[in-house]
């Protein structure tokens, strides 16, 4: 079990009990998952039923060669900041060590801050 309570971002931020995910999660809100994705592509997906202002942060704790990690919005679009025009899609993908990123819900997409 990861460590509990406050965690950059948020007061009441509370870790993935599965310390570090290693394979599909859903997250919760106000969330912090650190991630290993050195095993390969997995799927984490965003709370569901999110209200405005509702987030969730990811870290990716490996140092080896990393496999995709998909992020998916669970019915709802994420703002894509990789593109020059940060169209919305269903889903967003991370890779690399060291990657963090802080998602949250402004009652109509999920926006990466």
């Amino acid at each position: 079990t990861g460590p509990q309570g406050a965690a950059g971002g948020g007061a009441g931020a509370t870790y993935a009990p599965t310390y570090p995910v290693q394979g599909s999660y859903m997250a919760s809100n106000n969330e912090r998952i650190p991630y290993d994705a050195s095993g390969g592509t997995f799927t984490i997906y965003a709370p569901t039923g999110p209200s405005a202002t509702n987030n969730f942060l990811i870290k990716n704790i490996g140092t080896g060669p990393t496999g995709t990690i998909v992020i998916s919005g669970n019915g709802y679009n994420i703002e894509n900041v990789s593109s020059p025009t940060f169209i919305c899609q269903p889903t967003f993908n991370v890779k690399g060590p060291g990657t963090s990123l802080y998602f949250e819900f402004d009652g109509h997409e999920w926006n990466v801050i």
